[in-house]
């Protein structure tokens, strides 16, 4: 069966509102891969995910990466698509919800790149799609998040090295999502490291990233 992105609200106190879990939109066969920043300015949230439809003459499935405004109560209000639909596999997208300008930026891996492509507070594209990182390295599992001090975000992701091997990076980008200054690393070289993830502290202006890889802790 087909997959399909699904959303429920919860209470502070832990209760489920409503009884229902809220469908939000089709994902076929790529599982989705939802992601969620909240817009407090517009008091909705925007889920970034995984979309693909077949091409039932090859037959083969094209993919590409779809954003969705949901309200307060998790009712959608509109989609956007971006990501050009191809078979080179983009997946494992991530938003962050930037408060100074109100808007978001989504990062995602297409191909062997990481890519990020800014969407207005009412969903709209704002410019093209921009490459993460200058190199050509193989790059996947992109995240990011927004530092409210200094309006801007920092994205990071897994650089591959070589078959078993990759080095952790990260790349600050602005208030309206552009690059600055270039990418530095934030690991040495690590072995079969998959998933990566970060969150910002505002009280400290630090961020921490987390993910996983196979060496035995010291």
């Amino acid at each position: 069966p087909n997959y399909r992105i699904y959303g429920h609200v919860v209470s502070a106190s832990g209760a489920l509102s409503g009884t229902n879990d809220l469908f939000i939109a089709n994902a076929d066969n790529s599982g989705g891969q939802p992601s969620l920043a909240y817009n407090a300015a517009n008091n909705e949230y925007l889920v970034a995910y995984v979309d693909a439809y077949e091409d039932i003459f090859l037959p083969i499935y094209y993919y590409h990466i779809r954003a969705t405004r949901l309200s307060r109560s998790g009712a959608v209000i509109i989609s956007t698509s971006f990501g050009d639909y191809t078979d080179a596999g983009q997946d494992n997208p991530d938003v962050a919800h930037g408060s100074g300008r109100n808007l978001y930026v989504t990062v995602w891996h297409s191909s062997t790149l990481a890519y990020g492509q800014v969407v207005s507070a009412s969903g709209a594209l704002s410019g093209t799609a921009f490459v993460i990182s200058p190199t050509t390295a193989y790059q996947d599992y992109p995240a990011i998040a927004y530092n409210s001090a200094a309006d801007e975000f920092l994205t990071a992701w897994i650089q591959y090295t070589g078959p078993s091997t990759s080095t952790i990076y990260a790349r600050r980008l602005s208030g309206v999502g552009a690059p600055v200054g270039m990418p530095f690393t934030v690991t040495g070289i690590l072995t079969y490291t998959q998933m990566l993830d970060l969150a910002y502290y505002a009280n400290r202006n630090e961020y921490f990233l987390a993910w996983s890889d196979k060496r035995i802790p010291a």
